[in-house]
């Protein structure tokens, strides 16, 4: 599932990742911010990808999401990695009000009670129209 937002006010298309416990931010999408727009980063813990491979960090801060109509304070990583973010099991799951609750049949990620769109890649449909608009709006990368 992806869900388009934003952080610091910048667009990012967010891939969710239920088997991560952090939430990560490509270091290309920080680079991109103005200087006045960037937290300040502090030491952060060792990141771990597919396979125990380790992943190059840059330090963590705590950044302003925007997940559809919703709006909270993160704590996420900044690490190069290919996707623009990842939500991880801190927001998904572990978020001071609760996990997040997936309403698939509706294409909607309950965050806080509100109904966040999502983009759900590989769903097969009888719907042609609804196919049609999934495949339109699936955006792998989106650039700054």
């Amino acid at each position: 599932m992806y869900i388009r937002g934003s952080v610091q006010g910048y667009p990012v298309l967010f891939t969710t990742d239920t088997g991560a416990s952090k939430t990560v931010l490509s270091k290309i999408v920080f680079d991109a911010m103005r200087p006045e727009d960037k937290p300040a980063l502090g030491k952060s813990s060792r990141l771990m990808g597919a396979g125990d491979s380790t992943i190059n960090e840059i330090g963590k801060g705590k950044f302003k999401f925007q997940l559809g109509p919703v709006r909270m304070h993160v704590d996420a990583i900044v690490a190069e990695i290919d996707d623009d973010g990842l939500l991880g099991g801190d927001v998904l799951q572990n978020a001071e009000d609760g996990p997040t609750d997936p309403l698939m049949s509706r294409g909607v990620l309950k965050v806080r009670g509100e109904a966040v769109p999502i983009i759900q890649v590989g769903l097969k449909t009888k719907n042609a129209k609804l196919q049609q608009l999934i495949t339109r709006s699936y955006r792998p990368k989106v650039r700054l």
